[in-house]
């Protein structure tokens, strides 16, 4: 399955975390990987951007309007990196329940055909008591929407290989979580 995709967030968010679960699933799964991450002034809250493209491709970089997927953990790097979603892309968004974009992005949107999902990753882990999990909620929350190339459970398995065993269960409940606030 080919597919490209941009994650975005801001520094210590785990957008590079992320990154190396969904490729290295990928890989372990057979698939072809390339990718490439812009940090920039990331450990001081600035702007992380990893492209990642699974499939038969000859550079890691996404052009304008060419990524099948957004992921982003928060809204304004959302806005910021939404020029690299195709039109009938898919975006998965970290923001508050009931948040709405202003009206000409959600027209911007709509005459796209981008499908968005508003995921509330941060309210969620404060109240499950995973703070440090956001990211995973965000991700379980795209393994559920069928936006990333590899299932949810090999995601799942390749996290419990890459993190210190008392992460495991926190983990797996943030990926979980995520899942289920994408299907409601």
């Amino acid at each position: 399955m080919d597919r490209k995709i941009v994650l975005a967030g801001v520094g210590g968010q785990g957008i590079i975390f992320m990154t190396r679960m969904v490729g290295q699933t990928a890989l372990k799964m057979g698939l072809n990987v390339m990718g490439s991450e812009t940090h920039g002034m990331a450990q001081r809250g600035g702007s992380v951007i990893s492209f990642l493209k699974v499939g038969n491709y000859r550079s890691a970089q996404i052009g304008t309007a060419a990524a099948d997927v957004l992921i982003s953990l928060n809204d304004m790097e959302f806005m910021r990196n939404l020029p690299y979603l195709k039109p009938a892309g898919l975006a998965v968004v970290n923001a508050p329940t009931g948040y709405r974009f202003r009206p000409e992005l959600a027209d911007y949107l709509a005459t796209n055909g981008i499908e968005i999902h508003v995921v509330p990753a941060d309210a969620v882990a404060g109240e499950h008591g995973l703070r440090g999990a956001v990211n995973l909620i965000v991700l379980g929350a795209a393994a559920a929407l069928d936006a990333l190339p590899v299932a949810a459970s090999d995601i799942l398995e390749t996290i419990r290989e890459v993190t210190p065993q008392r992460t495991w269960e926190g983990n797996e409940t943030a990926f979980s979580w995520g899942a289920r606030t994408a299907m409601e």
